[in-house]
């Protein structure tokens, strides 16, 4: 999930023309929300529930990594774009809908992709010789209730 919040000081030039703007803008991004789910053939506490919750729980911990990651290059390419030691000039009335429609056009989507990065490194946690190492654990609980 990404969300944009934002703050924006609007003064109004002398002839209602124009204004100037300086938007303060929070973000949040993560995965909302983050469950963990062992199936109910593993009982929880028996050693195959351990083993696939660790599993899982790896994902999680990727997931998380992840978006600790990518946390400071997210805030550079958003300061070096919102950041720009001036205010904002547009026609009266337009500023904030410019401002939402470039946070919703350009950079919801831009941060989503950056989330998206994790699927490789998720991808390694799925490998076949890793489900074989899973269900071969437990003296092969999970691979004899699994197919």
């Amino acid at each position: 999930m990404v969300t944009f919040e934002s703050k924006t000081l609007l003064l109004t030039d002398r002839a209602g023309q124009w204004e100037c703007a300086s938007p303060q803008l929070l973000i949040s991004y993560g995965f909302k929300p983050l469950t963990v789910y062992v199936a109910n053939e593993f009982p929880p506490g028996s050693c195959a529930y351990r083993a696939i919750h660790a599993h899982e729980r790896r994902h999680v911990d990727t997931y998380l990594a992840h978006l600790e990651a990518i946390e400071n290059d997210l805030a550079t390419t958003l300061r070096r774009r919102f950041a720009t030691g001036a205010p904002w000039r547009g026609p009266l009335g337009q500023t904030r809908a410019i401002l939402q429609r470039e946070l919703e056009e350009r950079w919801v989507p831009y941060v989503k992709r950056e989330i998206g990065r994790v699927e490789a490194a998720q991808a390694l946690l799925d490998t076949p010789e890793e489900y074989a190492k899973v269900a071969a654990s437990c003296d092969g609980e999970i691979g004899k209730r699994v197919p």
